[in-house]
């Protein structure tokens, strides 16, 4: 059955082409369909179309599928006029089945302003045949679906509030973005933005900002001239391009007085000094945010105990001169301002003037050796306020400012230290003490000794003097008289042995530096003066007497063998001699 169905089916075919006037194209269901994705599109998006057909075509004839946008009712129209008058045409193969098509329509085509939109158009499939460029009405399939195009909506990013408070002169940034209201991702840019400030009626100025390539605007408030307080009206007029509407935005801002805090920079507590003229007090003015504010020519209203003399203006701060108090004490300066569009406090202010302190001071030690420390110490009378400290050691190369410094001296010498004491307003006062540090060599002391007796002998006083040098400063000196009892600091001791012998003394000299040096002498102590020894006399006869001794054997072996000579010689006739 299916090859007697094919058989007929391509009998079918081979006739209908022999007639010349019959279709060149045959539909078969199901029949041709068009649709979108969804119905409403913005100028810039794509549009997504899915058209199928299923056709079989003559290939002796001209037949084409064609999808025409026209922006009129297909039901009024004809496809001639459909095919002659369309805004876009996508040509399509003949490929049976569904086909997907994505395109979009240029926003540019359209010379239309925001009333007319939304902007219906139809998306319109047409089958047709050409014979010889002329269009076979007879021929011809189409159908169609309805589409709208639109432009968004343009808003900031960030809401802005219905009010905004700022204070008079105050720097105030709006600081947004224009963003598509049905999408956030879309930015408007390549714009601008006028604004347009009113108070009441009057209006006060127009500004216009550029908008960016990201869509952010920066809108400065301080761009219009505000003078006076009050209630404004800002208007921000977006205006309308290829893919947003324009769009007018309003914003209330409230312009109040600015609140400035009178701060004084001053160290309300000083040192009394009588020798000074005039006292400046130094002004600020600081906003809420305690930003430095200023103002030309406040007026100024103050209440003080000090005589006030004139003031003036310098690098951001105002400056009131008063004559000094005659006495310590404390004094008041009440001080306010006035200026139109700006609200000050009124700020009370006691200065207390103290009694400059008696300057003295002492050292550790007033004599040192090169590279010992010195402990300066503050001995004046007791203050209540900071002071500020300044030694001056004398060697050209040490200064320090604690109340009671440490300072090494590195170099020999006799040197003066000046203390010098300031206040916060520079007041000082000096303690100069001159030649007040000694400053040595550091030397290494020599132990020596001798005794002054001409006796050694036990029971019997000797006197030790010390013959050597001192290192530096006070030297401390140890005797050891070697009898395992006798020991002395002096520098000359008197010492005597209770029992004869031989005696290792020992004599050890330490300076201030912890510098030191050992001398050792042997002595022997006898038991009477008979045996007298003094300083090895007896041990100096023996030798004599064993030096003499030694002279006459010498003397009398010379003679001999001298003698000895002679007989020989005698006793050989010389005619016993060879050659």
């Amino acid at each position: 059955m299916k090859k007697q169905a094919l058989f007929l089916i391509i009998n079918f075919l081979i006739i209908f082409q022999c007639f010349p006037n019959t279709n060149a194209y045959l539909l078969f269901e199901p029949y041709p369909n068009i649709e979108t994705d969804k119905q409403n599109y913005f100028l810039d998006e794509n549009i997504s179309i899915n058209a199928s057909w299923n056709i079989y075509n003559s290939i002796d004839e001209e037949t084409y599928i064609n999808i025409f946008f026209v922006d009129n009712d297909p039901e009024i129209l004809t496809p001639s006029w459909v095919i002659n008058n369309s805004l876009h045409v996508i040509e399509c193969s003949f490929e049976n089945g569904i086909n997907n098509f994505q395109t979009s329509i240029q926003s540019s085509i359209f010379s239309l302003n925001s009333t007319q939109f939304p902007i219906n158009l139809w998306v319109v499939l047409i089958i047709f045949n050409m014979q010889y460029e002329i269009l076979i009405n007879d021929n011809i399939f189409w159908n169609w679906t309805q589409i709208s195009l639109n432009k968004y909506n343009p808003i900031f990013s960030n809401d802005l509030e219905n009010q905004t408070n700022l204070e008079y002169k105050e720097n105030y940034f709006i600081n947004n973005s224009i963003i598509a209201q049905q999408n956030s991702s879309k930015i408007y840019s390549g714009g601008s933005v006028s604004a347009t400030l009113k108070l009441d009626s009057l209006l006060i100025d127009i500004e216009e900002y550029i908008i960016s390539d990201n869509g952010s605007i920066l809108i400065d408030i301080n761009d219009f001239d505000i003078s006076n307080i009050g209630l404004y009206n800002l208007s921000l007029i977006i205006l309308e391009n290829e893919l947003f509407f324009g769009r007018e935005l309003h914003q209330i801002i409230n312009i109040t007085e600015k609140n400035i805090k009178i701060s004084a920079m001053n160290n309300r507590n000083c040192i009394y000094n009588s020798s000074v003229d005039f006292f400046l007090m130094e002004i600020q003015l600081l906003d809420r945010n305690n930003i430095t504010v200023v103002l030309d020519d406040p007026f100024w209203i103050i209440e003080t105990d000090f005589i006030q003399k004139d003031s003036l203006f310098l690098n951001n701060c105002y400056y009131f001169k008063f004559i000094y108090p005659e006495h310590s004490g404390k004094y008041f300066v009440n001080i306010s301002a006035f200026k139109y569009g700006y609200h000050f406090n009124s700020s009370y202010f006691t200065f207390e003037f103290n009694e400059f302190p008696i300057a003295d001071f002492f050292s550790s030690s007033n004599e040192l050796i090169v590279g010992q420390t010195a402990h300066f110490f503050y001995s004046g009378t007791e203050f209540d306020e900071n002071l500020f400290f300044l030694w001056d050691f004398g060697d050209k190369f040490g200064t320090a400012n604690e109340i009671n410094p440490y300072y090494i001296y590195e170099i020999p010498g006799i040197y003066t230290v000046i203390l010098s004491i300031y206040d916060i307003n520079g007041d000082r006062v000096v303690v100069e003490k001159n030649n007040y540090i000694k400053v040595f060599e550091d030397t290494v002391p020599e132990a020596n000794f001798t005794f002054n007796t001409n006796s050694l002998i036990k029971n019997e006083e000797i006197q030790f003097v010390f013959t050597g040098t001192s290192g530096n400063g006070l030297t401390s000196f140890i005797w050891d008289f070697g009898d395992n009892f006798g020991i002395s600091h002096e520098k000359d001791p008197i010492y005597s042995y209770k029992v004869p012998g031989r005696y290792t003394v020992i004599l050890i000299v330490i300076d201030l530096d912890g510098d030191n040096n050992t001398f050792i002498q042997n002595i022997r102590i006898l038991e009477h003066s008979d045996n007298l020894n003094l300083n090895g006399v007896v041990e100096n006869r023996i030798f004599i007497l064993i030096l003499i001794f030694t002279f006459l054997i010498g003397s009398i072996f010379i003679v001999y063998t001298r003698i000895k000579q002679r007989n020989i010689s005698k006793k050989i006739p010389l005619k016993s001699l060879t050659l």
